[in-house]
């Protein structure tokens, strides 16, 4: 075989594997793209799960069963707890969506609106199954 007869047949070669690249490239981009579309087809189309509102204004609890956040901070200085702690109880409490009207049942822990605390496990078990 001459020089120049493999030279030719080499560039031949590697124009062959170049259009082989490119049209495996514009195959790859073109199924990204569609898995892209598809991917974004499917999430606008699933069913949303439901949400469920509940309107509050039919019930209001009594005034004794307040529960404000400054009741909370003073029961739990008083029973003991680092001022630290209870500064970052309240700091979480006032952040998450309660005021100076949220309203505990009673029932749910009694201990809670006594003082001092009523440290024991028949409350905790009361506790327990009015949750459950």
């Amino acid at each position: 075989m001459e020089p120049h007869n493999l030279c030719t047949s080499l560039e031949t070669l590697a124009q062959h594997i170049n259009t082989i690249i490119d049209l495996i490239s514009s195959y790859y981009c073109f199924a990204v793209l569609l898995v892209v579309c598809l991917s974004i087809l499917y999430l606008a189309r699933r069913r949303k799960a439901p949400i469920y509102l509940i309107d509050y204004a039919c019930y209001c609890p009594p005034s004794s069963c307040r529960f404000p956040i400054a009741t909370f901070e003073e029961n739990q200085l008083f029973d003991g707890m680092y001022p630290e702690a209870v500064a970052f109880q309240c700091k979480i409490i006032s952040k998450s969506g309660f005021s100076e009207e949220t309203s505990m049942e009673t029932s749910i822990s009694p201990s809670l609106f006594r003082m001092p605390k009523i440290k024991a496990l028949s409350f905790a078990l009361e506790e327990a199954e009015t949750t459950m």
